[in-house]
């Protein structure tokens, strides 16, 4: 996805919620028993997959693509504000909404 050069900072944003949201809702079971029933604290697992939304962040800034002052900060809200409707709202698409959600709060264009 990094590595696409056709696609705008907005695109690789959107691709990464894409695949965030199937994630937690092909595995939603999987992710309630491992961070909720086993008690660990949900961080290990996104260590790479921050990383990764920190870099889209950081070189969208530098693009003008996105107006974010702190991209470590801003990676770590949307970290956490993807899972909320990844769950409750099972057996529905949220992918659209989700990514809408990443592009207003980076300031990025909307979705056409």
């Amino acid at each position: 996805m990094l590595t696409r050069p056709e696609l705008s900072w907005a695109d690789r944003l959107d691709g990464l919620v894409a695949a965030w949201v199937c994630a937690e809702q092909d595995h939603h079971e999987l992710y309630h028993r491992l961070f909720h029933e086993l008690g660990t604290a949900g961080e290990e697992p996104m260590v790479q997959a921050r990383g990764l939304l920190v870099t889209i962040l950081t070189e969208g800034v530098k693009a003008g693509e996105f107006d974010v002052t702190d991209p470590e900060l801003t990676a770590d809200f949307l970290t956490h504000a993807y899972a909320g409707p990844c769950h409750h709202a099972t057996g529905t698409d949220v992918t659209t909404a989700v990514q809408t959600l990443f592009r207003r709060v980076v300031a990025a264009r909307p979705i056409r």
